[in-house]
């Protein structure tokens, strides 16, 4: 049975049972209100009564009486009725006298009406009220009725059926509505999880360009878009895979051809005595050894960052001078694009962190700097706050748009209209990343202000003295 089935069924189930649930429930109402109403009419009559046989009593009228009584019995719940003077002597002849069992229990249905119940020979259920009428404190008269509780219940029955009768037509038709709305139900809610479950298989199969696209703004839209997203984010990766196989095969390619070629040409020179040659060669392949190095080692560093293995050992590190060796480093890169590298640090700043991180963070932003900056750029200095201190390198480069702000410190990643302007190696988008952790072991976070065509400002903030 599938979904859509199991929704119009149980929505049908549950209407149902709604439905009749408040039928029952109205039903009993209706029920309790004729009885009461029935009570109601019978104490009316008899109040109504015990005041015509006062009166015929007062004025010696039995033929009122007669009429009074000869009119309330015209009702076919009225078995019998009964009215004397205050000696006892009746007014109205009893035309069917009724026993009453003995022992018969005296309850008061009102404040003066005193009611007697009992079930006759013919299995019918009687009611007597009767009542004693006093003037100026003295007994006047008596008046007695003798209702059928069996009429009157069929009365309230036959009520009831003609209620249930017409509640029964609103049922149907109610639950008629109810089936063409469930089915409508089903349909709105399981439409959309069939085009979601649709998209799942298209993404399984490799289909990452496919979008569901559904215009909702429910919990199943906010589904929908939030699978969208994924499947996105999804050829995202799929094209930072690519890329970084790219990336990688030429970063281990490269050097490992290098170094292949280069010893063959080592063995060739030393074989034929061209020693000086081979040793030029030796430079070169130990070079693209070190590159192979520097690769493998960033590999580690972010498996090292994720799995919260980073050895960190903070000390006062004097920034100024930690700073002057990585721009030594640049130096010569810097030179060979004629980009001026400017240090404005305090000579003595100093800041609570690893030194060794520290300069590999340093190092890491500044040959970024120096990577996306076309001309004269990358300026490394430092700003002091309550308890932090700020390092900041800052390049000409152009710029990062807001929507790769936040990505280009994930694994692989690279800002594409950015990476797409460098010549050369593009990198295998680790070096952010690494920064970032590192940067985070030790107690500090990454800031990144940027604006397109003009260049980017990415900052260190770390604790300027260590934690008490």
């Amino acid at each position: 049975m599938n979904l859509r089935t199991r929704i119009t069924l149980w929505t049908v189930f549950l209407l149902a049972a709604t439905l009749a649930a408040v039928g029952a429930a109205l039903f009993g109402s209706e029920q309790r209100h004729l009885q009461a109403q029935a009570e109601k009419t019978n104490l009316a009559w008899m109040g109504g009564f015990a005041q015509a046989c006062r009166d015929a009593v007062l004025v010696q009228d039995h033929l009122a009486a007669i009429n009074a009584a000869r009119a309330l019995q015209r009702s076919p719940a009225v078995r019998d009725v009964a009215c004397s003077d205050g000696a006892g002597r009746p007014l109205v002849p009893i035309q069917h006298p009724i026993t009453i069992p003995p022992q018969t229990p005296v309850t008061s249905a009102s404040r003066a009406v005193e009611k007697q119940t009992w079930i006759n020979s013919n299995g019918e259920t009687l009611t007597r009220l009767s009542v004693a009428v006093s003037t100026n404190g003295k007994r006047t008269a008596s008046a007695a009725v003798v209702f059928s509780q069996t009429v009157v219940d069929e009365e309230i029955r036959a009520v009831l059926k003609g209620t249930a009768r017409r509640w029964g037509n609103i049922f149907w038709a109610a639950l008629l509505f109810g089936i063409g709305g469930s089915v409508l139900l089903a349909r709105g809610l399981t439409g959309p999880i069939l085009r979601i479950a649709e998209g799942t298989r298209a993404v399984a199969d490799g289909r990452l360009d496919h979008r569901i696209d559904l215009k909702r703004k429910d919990e199943l839209g906010r589904l929908a878009a939030d699978f969208d997203r994924m499947a996105l984010r999804l050829a995202e990766l799929d094209r930072m895979k690519e890329d970084f196989v790219a990336n990688v095969t030429h970063e281990l390619r490269s050097p490992l051809a290098a170094i292949e070629s280069y010893s063959v040409l080592i063995d060739k020179d030393i074989r034929a005595g061209r020693v000086a040659n081979a040793g030029d060669h030796l430079t070169i392949v130990r070079n693209n050894a070190t590159r192979l190095g520097r690769f493998i080692n960033d590999l580690l560093d972010v498996a090292k960052i994720e799995a919260k293995g980073l050895d960190v050992h903070p000390v006062s590190v004097r920034v100024a001078d930690l700073a002057r060796e990585v721009a030594d480093l640049f130096a010569a890169k810097a030179g060979e694009k004629s980009i001026a590298l400017e240090l404005n640090l305090p000579a003595d700043l100093t800041v609570w962190a690893d030194p060794d991180k520290l300069h590999q963070a340093l190092t890491n932003l500044t040959a970024n700097a120096l990577k996306f900056t076309p001309i004269e750029g990358g300026v490394p200095h430092a700003q002091v706050q309550t308890g932090t201190v700020r390092l900041s390198v800052a390049d000409t480069g152009p710029g990062i748009a807001p929507a790769d702000r936040d990505r280009i410190f994930n694994r692989f990643e690279q800002a594409r209209e950015t990476r797409d302007q460098v010549k050369g190696p593009k990198g295998t988008g680790l070096g952010l990343a690494i920064t970032k952790g590192l940067v985070e072991a030790q107690g500090g976070r990454m800031e990144l202000t940027s604006e397109l065509g003009r260049g980017s400002v990415f900052s260190i903030v770390l604790p300027a003295r260590p934690p008490t």
